[in-house]
Protein backbone atom coordinates (compact mmCIF):
# COMPACT_ATOMS: atom_id res chain seq x y z
CA UNK A 1 0.00 0.00 0.00
CA UNK A 2 1.38 3.47 -0.98
CA UNK A 3 2.08 6.09 1.85
CA UNK A 4 -0.37 8.99 1.75
CA UNK A 5 0.77 12.02 -0.02
CA UNK A 6 1.52 15.15 1.45
CA UNK A 7 -0.28 18.32 0.09
CA UNK A 8 2.44 21.04 0.70
CA UNK A 9 0.74 23.41 -0.85
CA UNK A 10 -0.57 26.96 0.02
CA UNK A 11 -4.08 28.07 -1.67
CA UNK A 12 -2.26 30.78 -3.39
CA UNK A 13 0.42 28.97 -6.00
CA UNK A 14 2.23 30.38 -8.20
CA UNK A 15 3.12 28.94 -12.07
CA UNK A 16 6.34 27.00 -12.10
CA UNK A 17 9.13 28.75 -14.10
CA UNK A 18 9.84 26.39 -17.10
CA UNK A 19 12.52 24.77 -17.47
CA UNK A 20 15.16 27.11 -19.78
CA UNK A 21 16.17 26.33 -23.39
CA UNK A 22 19.53 23.85 -23.77
CA UNK A 23 20.38 25.88 -25.63
CA UNK A 24 20.43 29.15 -23.43
CA UNK A 25 21.52 26.97 -20.65
CA UNK A 26 24.34 25.72 -22.48
CA UNK A 27 25.40 29.32 -23.48
CA UNK A 28 24.77 30.87 -20.06
CA UNK A 29 27.35 27.92 -18.49
CA UNK A 30 29.63 28.59 -21.51
CA UNK A 31 29.67 32.34 -20.35
CA UNK A 32 30.15 31.70 -17.05
CA UNK A 33 33.05 29.40 -17.46
CA UNK A 34 34.57 32.25 -19.73
CA UNK A 35 34.09 34.78 -17.16
CA UNK A 36 35.85 32.23 -14.36
CA UNK A 37 38.56 31.82 -16.19
CA UNK A 38 39.29 35.61 -17.33
CA UNK A 39 39.34 36.02 -13.37
CA UNK A 40 41.56 33.29 -12.88
CA UNK A 41 43.76 34.35 -15.63
CA UNK A 42 44.25 37.97 -13.88
CA UNK A 43 44.66 36.68 -10.49
CA UNK A 44 48.01 34.36 -12.17
CA UNK A 45 49.23 37.48 -14.14
CA UNK A 46 48.42 39.89 -11.10
CA UNK A 47 49.85 37.62 -8.80
CA UNK A 48 53.11 36.34 -11.00
CA UNK A 49 53.57 39.93 -12.57
CA UNK A 50 54.10 41.73 -8.89
CA UNK A 51 56.32 39.00 -7.73
CA UNK A 52 58.89 39.08 -10.56
CA UNK A 53 58.66 42.84 -10.44
CA UNK A 54 59.39 42.96 -6.59
CA UNK A 55 61.09 39.97 -5.77
CA UNK A 56 62.67 38.05 -8.65
CA UNK A 57 61.56 34.98 -10.74
CA UNK A 58 62.83 32.41 -8.59
CA UNK A 59 60.98 34.18 -5.48
CA UNK A 60 57.92 34.73 -7.68
CA UNK A 61 57.49 30.99 -8.72
CA UNK A 62 57.10 30.22 -5.05
CA UNK A 63 54.78 33.12 -4.08
CA UNK A 64 53.02 31.90 -6.57
CA UNK A 65 52.65 28.21 -5.29
CA UNK A 66 51.81 29.55 -1.76
CA UNK A 67 49.07 31.94 -3.49
CA UNK A 68 47.92 28.70 -5.37
CA UNK A 69 47.72 26.42 -2.24
CA UNK A 70 46.12 29.03 0.19
CA UNK A 71 43.00 29.56 -2.49
CA UNK A 72 42.68 25.74 -2.60
CA UNK A 73 42.20 25.86 0.26
CA UNK A 74 40.16 28.68 0.62
CA UNK A 75 37.75 27.53 -1.96
CA UNK A 76 37.51 23.76 0.00
CA UNK A 77 36.76 25.35 2.82
CA UNK A 78 34.10 27.49 1.26
CA UNK A 79 32.88 24.37 -0.52
CA UNK A 80 32.75 21.93 2.33
CA UNK A 81 30.44 24.85 5.30
CA UNK A 82 28.20 24.97 2.23
CA UNK A 83 27.60 20.74 1.65
CA UNK A 84 27.74 20.50 5.40
CA UNK A 85 24.41 23.33 5.01
CA UNK A 86 23.11 21.61 1.82
CA UNK A 87 22.89 18.07 3.85
CA UNK A 88 21.28 19.23 6.71
CA UNK A 89 18.53 20.67 4.60
CA UNK A 90 18.30 17.34 3.08
CA UNK A 91 18.46 15.85 6.65
CA UNK A 92 15.87 17.62 7.41
CA UNK A 93 13.20 17.26 4.70
CA UNK A 94 14.37 13.09 4.30
CA UNK A 95 12.52 13.10 8.10
CA UNK A 96 9.59 14.86 7.42
CA UNK A 97 8.79 13.12 4.41
CA UNK A 98 9.75 9.76 6.44
CA UNK A 99 7.63 10.62 9.19
CA UNK A 100 4.55 12.05 7.36
CA UNK A 101 5.19 15.67 8.75
CA UNK A 102 3.59 18.87 6.39
CA UNK A 103 6.58 20.12 5.51
CA UNK A 104 6.03 23.45 5.50
CA UNK A 105 5.62 23.62 8.75
CA UNK A 106 8.32 21.21 9.98
CA UNK A 107 10.94 23.60 7.64
CA UNK A 108 9.66 26.41 9.21
CA UNK A 109 10.34 25.12 12.80
CA UNK A 110 13.67 23.56 12.20
CA UNK A 111 14.88 26.90 10.50
CA UNK A 112 14.16 28.48 13.93
CA UNK A 113 16.65 26.46 15.40
CA UNK A 114 19.55 26.87 12.70
CA UNK A 115 22.35 29.20 12.55
CA UNK A 116 22.02 31.44 9.65
CA UNK A 117 23.24 29.76 6.62
CA UNK A 118 21.15 26.26 7.08
CA UNK A 119 18.33 28.95 8.27
CA UNK A 120 18.28 30.93 5.05
CA UNK A 121 18.31 27.43 2.81
CA UNK A 122 15.33 26.18 5.37
CA UNK A 123 13.15 29.58 4.72
CA UNK A 124 14.22 29.30 0.79
CA UNK A 125 12.99 25.73 0.54
CA UNK A 126 9.88 25.91 2.66
CA UNK A 127 8.71 29.23 0.38
CA UNK A 128 9.41 27.25 -2.99
CA UNK A 129 7.27 23.88 -1.56
CA UNK A 130 4.18 26.53 -0.21
CA UNK A 131 4.46 27.91 -3.91
CA UNK A 132 4.35 24.25 -5.11
CA UNK A 133 6.96 23.76 -6.78
CA UNK A 134 8.38 19.95 -7.26
CA UNK A 135 10.52 19.44 -4.65
CA UNK A 136 13.72 18.71 -6.27
CA UNK A 137 13.15 21.83 -8.25
CA UNK A 138 12.67 23.24 -4.78
CA UNK A 139 15.60 21.59 -3.45
CA UNK A 140 17.68 22.79 -5.81
CA UNK A 141 16.82 26.15 -5.17
CA UNK A 142 17.27 25.87 -1.22
CA UNK A 143 20.20 23.61 -1.52
CA UNK A 144 22.11 24.71 -5.00
CA UNK A 145 25.20 22.57 -3.84
CA UNK A 146 23.68 19.05 -4.19
CA UNK A 147 25.02 17.60 -6.97
CA UNK A 148 22.81 17.05 -10.01
CA UNK A 149 22.46 13.43 -9.86
CA UNK A 150 20.88 13.45 -6.31
CA UNK A 151 18.46 15.83 -7.76
CA UNK A 152 17.67 13.57 -10.38
CA UNK A 153 17.10 10.76 -8.05
CA UNK A 154 14.71 12.83 -5.83
CA UNK A 155 12.95 13.57 -8.32
CA UNK A 156 12.45 10.26 -9.79
CA UNK A 157 11.34 9.20 -6.20
CA UNK A 158 8.84 11.86 -6.24
CA UNK A 159 7.25 11.20 -9.78
CA UNK A 160 6.94 7.35 -8.54
CA UNK A 161 5.66 8.34 -5.22
CA UNK A 162 8.59 6.68 -3.24
CA UNK A 163 10.06 10.05 -2.10
CA UNK A 164 10.62 8.39 1.25
CA UNK A 165 12.24 5.68 -0.12
CA UNK A 166 14.52 7.68 -2.11
CA UNK A 167 15.54 10.13 0.51
CA UNK A 168 16.50 7.40 2.35
CA UNK A 169 18.85 5.82 0.20
CA UNK A 170 20.27 9.14 -0.94
CA UNK A 171 21.06 10.09 2.95
CA UNK A 172 22.45 6.73 3.67
CA UNK A 173 24.36 6.77 0.61
CA UNK A 174 26.84 9.37 2.64
CA UNK A 175 30.28 9.13 -0.39
CA UNK A 176 28.57 11.16 -2.32
CA UNK A 177 27.03 13.63 -0.02
CA UNK A 178 30.46 14.16 2.78
CA UNK A 179 32.12 17.39 2.67
CA UNK A 180 35.47 17.15 1.16
CA UNK A 181 38.73 17.13 2.86
CA UNK A 182 40.88 19.70 2.46
CA UNK A 183 44.09 17.85 2.55
CA UNK A 184 42.97 15.52 -0.02
CA UNK A 185 41.57 18.48 -1.99
CA UNK A 186 45.05 19.60 -2.34
CA UNK A 187 46.69 16.61 -2.95
CA UNK A 188 44.73 15.06 -5.45
CA UNK A 189 44.42 18.96 -7.05
CA UNK A 190 47.86 20.66 -6.92
CA UNK A 191 50.34 17.53 -7.30
CA UNK A 192 49.49 16.56 -10.58
CA UNK A 193 49.25 20.05 -11.58
CA UNK A 194 53.00 21.26 -9.71
CA UNK A 195 55.38 18.50 -11.43
CA UNK A 196 53.51 19.28 -15.28
CA UNK A 197 54.05 22.98 -14.41
CA UNK A 198 57.42 22.66 -13.46
CA UNK A 199 58.34 20.01 -15.98
CA UNK A 200 56.59 22.30 -19.05
CA UNK A 201 58.43 25.09 -18.00
CA UNK A 202 62.17 23.15 -18.41
CA UNK A 203 60.69 22.20 -21.41
CA UNK A 204 60.23 25.50 -22.90
CA UNK A 205 63.07 27.87 -21.69
CA UNK A 206 65.50 25.23 -19.57
CA UNK A 207 65.86 22.51 -22.38
CA UNK A 208 66.99 25.07 -25.74
CA UNK A 209 69.75 26.90 -23.47
CA UNK A 210 70.84 23.31 -22.03
CA UNK A 211 71.09 22.35 -25.55
CA UNK A 212 73.35 24.97 -26.89
CA UNK A 213 75.63 24.85 -23.76
CA UNK A 214 76.28 20.84 -24.75
CA UNK A 215 76.80 21.48 -28.72
CA UNK A 216 79.44 23.92 -27.77
CA UNK A 217 81.46 21.45 -25.73
CA UNK A 218 80.53 18.66 -28.37
CA UNK A 219 78.76 16.41 -25.85
CA UNK A 220 76.05 14.00 -26.71
CA UNK A 221 72.73 14.54 -25.42
CA UNK A 222 70.70 11.49 -23.53
CA UNK A 223 67.65 10.08 -25.44
CA UNK A 224 65.40 11.68 -23.02
CA UNK A 225 66.72 15.44 -23.04
CA UNK A 226 66.53 14.49 -27.32
CA UNK A 227 62.90 13.95 -26.87
CA UNK A 228 62.75 17.13 -24.91
CA UNK A 229 64.70 18.79 -27.55
CA UNK A 230 62.27 18.44 -30.12
CA UNK A 231 59.60 18.88 -27.71
CA UNK A 232 60.67 22.68 -27.57
CA UNK A 233 61.67 23.32 -30.67
CA UNK A 234 58.26 22.22 -32.04
CA UNK A 235 55.74 22.42 -29.19
CA UNK A 236 57.13 24.96 -26.74
CA UNK A 237 54.86 27.95 -27.36
CA UNK A 238 51.98 25.24 -27.36
CA UNK A 239 52.74 23.47 -24.07
CA UNK A 240 53.16 27.40 -22.66
CA UNK A 241 49.85 28.54 -23.77
CA UNK A 242 48.30 24.79 -22.14
CA UNK A 243 49.94 25.79 -19.20
CA UNK A 244 48.65 29.47 -18.68
CA UNK A 245 45.35 28.02 -19.74
CA UNK A 246 45.06 24.85 -17.58
CA UNK A 247 46.42 26.93 -14.55
CA UNK A 248 43.99 30.30 -15.72
CA UNK A 249 40.27 27.79 -15.74
CA UNK A 250 41.86 25.83 -12.65
CA UNK A 251 42.23 29.09 -10.55
CA UNK A 252 38.85 30.37 -11.66
CA UNK A 253 37.41 26.83 -10.79
CA UNK A 254 38.74 27.83 -7.16
CA UNK A 255 37.56 31.07 -7.03
CA UNK A 256 34.18 29.97 -8.40
CA UNK A 257 33.64 27.18 -5.68
CA UNK A 258 34.64 30.63 -3.28
CA UNK A 259 31.59 32.70 -3.99
CA UNK A 260 29.02 30.76 -5.60
CA UNK A 261 28.09 26.92 -5.49
CA UNK A 262 25.15 26.48 -8.36
CA UNK A 263 26.56 24.16 -10.58
CA UNK A 264 25.39 24.15 -14.48
CA UNK A 265 26.17 21.10 -16.54
CA UNK A 266 24.34 20.79 -19.78
CA UNK A 267 23.86 17.91 -21.57
CA UNK A 268 26.19 19.36 -24.56
CA UNK A 269 29.10 19.83 -22.31
CA UNK A 270 28.79 17.05 -20.66
CA UNK A 271 29.17 14.54 -23.60
CA UNK A 272 32.60 13.71 -23.70
CA UNK A 273 33.15 14.26 -20.16
CA UNK A 274 30.72 11.60 -19.51
CA UNK A 275 32.01 9.22 -22.84
CA UNK A 276 35.67 9.48 -21.54
CA UNK A 277 34.45 8.18 -17.63
CA UNK A 278 32.10 5.74 -19.14
CA UNK A 279 35.12 4.07 -21.47
CA UNK A 280 38.63 4.66 -19.07
CA UNK A 281 39.49 1.66 -17.36
CA UNK A 282 39.01 1.04 -13.58
CA UNK A 283 36.76 4.32 -13.91
CA UNK A 284 34.12 2.73 -15.76
CA UNK A 285 34.16 0.23 -13.15
CA UNK A 286 32.67 3.06 -10.45
CA UNK A 287 30.34 4.68 -12.75
CA UNK A 288 28.60 2.14 -14.45
CA UNK A 289 28.01 0.38 -11.55
CA UNK A 290 26.76 3.72 -9.33
CA UNK A 291 24.15 4.67 -12.67
CA UNK A 292 22.87 0.72 -13.35
CA UNK A 293 22.07 0.49 -9.37
CA UNK A 294 20.46 3.78 -9.42
CA UNK A 295 18.30 2.66 -12.33
CA UNK A 296 17.21 -0.54 -10.79
CA UNK A 297 16.07 1.18 -7.76
CA UNK A 298 14.47 4.20 -9.95
CA UNK A 299 12.62 1.17 -11.72
CA UNK A 300 11.93 -0.88 -9.12
CA UNK A 301 10.52 1.86 -7.25
CA UNK A 302 8.04 2.55 -10.03
CA UNK A 303 6.97 -0.60 -10.66
CA UNK A 304 5.75 -0.93 -6.98
CA UNK A 305 4.12 2.16 -7.27
CA UNK A 306 2.30 0.51 -10.10
CA UNK A 307 3.77 2.41 -13.36
CA UNK A 308 4.72 0.47 -16.41
CA UNK A 309 8.46 -0.64 -17.33
CA UNK A 310 8.26 2.20 -19.56
CA UNK A 311 7.38 4.87 -17.34
CA UNK A 312 10.31 3.29 -14.83
CA UNK A 313 12.70 2.99 -17.49
CA UNK A 314 12.35 6.67 -18.93
CA UNK A 315 12.44 8.41 -15.09
CA UNK A 316 15.41 6.25 -14.64
CA UNK A 317 16.71 8.30 -18.19
CA UNK A 318 15.76 11.09 -16.36
CA UNK A 319 18.57 11.23 -13.76
CA UNK A 320 21.49 13.06 -14.40
CA UNK A 321 24.20 9.97 -14.17
CA UNK A 322 25.48 9.54 -17.47
CA UNK A 323 25.37 10.63 -20.97
CA UNK A 324 26.20 7.25 -22.39
CA UNK A 325 23.95 5.38 -19.48
CA UNK A 326 20.68 7.80 -20.43
CA UNK A 327 21.19 7.00 -23.80
CA UNK A 328 20.74 3.30 -23.17
CA UNK A 329 18.01 3.71 -20.93
CA UNK A 330 16.11 5.81 -23.30
CA UNK A 331 16.65 3.22 -26.15
CA UNK A 332 15.49 0.58 -24.08
CA UNK A 333 12.29 2.79 -23.27
CA UNK A 334 12.34 3.33 -27.02
CA UNK A 335 12.11 -0.53 -27.70
CA UNK A 336 9.47 -1.32 -24.59
CA UNK A 337 7.09 0.77 -26.62
CA UNK A 338 7.49 -0.45 -29.39
CA UNK A 339 6.35 -3.66 -27.93
CA UNK A 340 9.54 -5.65 -27.85
CA UNK A 341 9.80 -8.10 -24.71
CA UNK A 342 11.26 -5.99 -21.68
CA UNK A 343 14.58 -8.63 -21.65
CA UNK A 344 15.30 -8.60 -25.36
CA UNK A 345 14.65 -4.57 -25.50
CA UNK A 346 17.56 -4.34 -22.74
CA UNK A 347 19.83 -6.77 -24.35
CA UNK A 348 19.11 -4.65 -27.82
CA UNK A 349 19.76 -1.37 -25.84
CA UNK A 350 23.15 -2.71 -25.18
CA UNK A 351 22.10 -2.78 -21.46
CA UNK A 352 24.46 -5.51 -19.43
CA UNK A 353 23.82 -9.28 -19.83
CA UNK A 354 23.25 -10.25 -16.18
CA UNK A 355 20.14 -7.67 -16.49
CA UNK A 356 18.92 -8.88 -19.66
CA UNK A 357 19.73 -12.74 -18.33
CA UNK A 358 17.79 -11.69 -15.10
CA UNK A 359 14.49 -10.01 -16.70
CA UNK A 360 14.03 -13.10 -19.03
CA UNK A 361 13.34 -15.29 -15.57
CA UNK A 362 10.95 -12.87 -14.42
CA UNK A 363 7.89 -14.48 -15.81
CA UNK A 364 5.56 -13.09 -13.44
CA UNK A 365 5.06 -9.53 -13.23
CA UNK A 366 5.33 -9.75 -9.44
CA UNK A 367 9.40 -10.96 -9.34
CA UNK A 368 10.06 -7.97 -11.68
CA UNK A 369 10.44 -5.41 -8.77
CA UNK A 370 12.37 -7.93 -6.80
CA UNK A 371 14.49 -8.60 -9.56
CA UNK A 372 15.33 -5.18 -9.81
CA UNK A 373 16.03 -4.63 -6.68
CA UNK A 374 18.73 -7.58 -6.41
CA UNK A 375 19.84 -6.15 -9.44
CA UNK A 376 20.53 -2.97 -7.59
CA UNK A 377 21.87 -4.02 -4.51
CA UNK A 378 24.26 -6.65 -6.90
CA UNK A 379 25.49 -3.47 -8.40
CA UNK A 380 25.74 -0.98 -5.09
CA UNK A 381 27.98 -3.79 -4.08
CA UNK A 382 30.40 -3.56 -6.88
CA UNK A 383 30.31 -0.08 -7.05
CA UNK A 384 31.77 0.01 -3.75
CA UNK A 385 34.43 -2.53 -4.20
CA UNK A 386 35.56 -0.41 -7.50
CA UNK A 387 35.48 2.94 -5.33
CA UNK A 388 37.46 1.98 -2.54
CA UNK A 389 39.96 0.32 -5.29
CA UNK A 390 40.15 3.84 -7.33
CA UNK A 391 40.28 5.53 -3.93
CA UNK A 392 42.90 3.61 -2.77
CA UNK A 393 44.83 3.22 -5.55
CA UNK A 394 44.89 6.85 -7.26
CA UNK A 395 47.82 8.37 -5.12
CA UNK A 396 50.17 5.38 -5.35
CA UNK A 397 49.43 5.52 -9.13
CA UNK A 398 49.65 9.98 -9.38
CA UNK A 399 53.17 9.11 -7.31
CA UNK A 400 54.80 6.99 -9.08
CA UNK A 401 53.68 8.15 -12.47
CA UNK A 402 54.75 11.79 -11.85
CA UNK A 403 57.97 10.53 -10.08
CA UNK A 404 59.18 8.22 -12.74
CA UNK A 405 58.59 11.89 -15.17
CA UNK A 406 60.58 13.56 -12.78
CA UNK A 407 63.32 11.37 -12.27
CA UNK A 408 63.32 11.12 -15.95
CA UNK A 409 63.91 14.11 -16.90
CA UNK A 410 66.58 15.00 -13.65
CA UNK A 411 68.87 12.11 -14.80
CA UNK A 412 68.72 13.86 -18.87
CA UNK A 413 69.72 16.91 -16.97
CA UNK A 414 72.58 15.23 -14.53
CA UNK A 415 74.06 13.24 -16.94
CA UNK A 416 75.24 16.15 -19.07
CA UNK A 417 76.36 17.72 -16.45
CA UNK A 418 78.56 15.40 -14.65
CA UNK A 419 79.73 14.34 -18.59
CA UNK A 420 80.79 18.19 -19.12
CA UNK A 421 82.42 18.08 -15.42
CA UNK A 422 84.47 15.71 -16.57
CA UNK A 423 85.43 16.90 -19.99
CA UNK A 424 86.44 20.21 -17.79
CA UNK A 425 88.05 18.46 -15.58
CA UNK A 426 90.48 16.41 -18.18
CA UNK A 427 91.00 19.49 -20.00
CA UNK A 428 92.40 21.14 -16.70
CA UNK A 429 94.21 18.18 -15.90
CA UNK A 430 96.08 18.12 -19.40
CA UNK A 431 97.07 21.48 -19.32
Amino acid sequence: MNPPMINYSSNETRAIPSTRDGAKAAGMSIAFFVLWTILGAGLLFGVGGAAVSGLGEVPAAYVLTACCLALISVATLARGTRRISDLAVLHYLEQAVRLNLPLPQMLRAAASNERRAVHKRLTRLRARLEDGWPVADALKAGAPGLPPRILGLIAAGDNTGRLAQSLRRVVNRRDDLRPPNPANRIIYTWYPILPLGVCALIVVFLVPKYNQILNDFHLPMPPVLVWLTWISDWLGAVILCLVVAGLSIFLGRMLRHIFTSRRESPDALRVPFDWLLWNLPVARGVIRNRGLADACHVIADALQAGMGLESGVDEAAGVKNNVMLELRLRRWSAALNAGAPMADAARSAGMPHLLAGMLATAKAGDDTPEVFRFLARYYETRFSRSAVLLRGAVVPAVALGFGALVCAIALSIFQPLIALMESLSAGMGGM
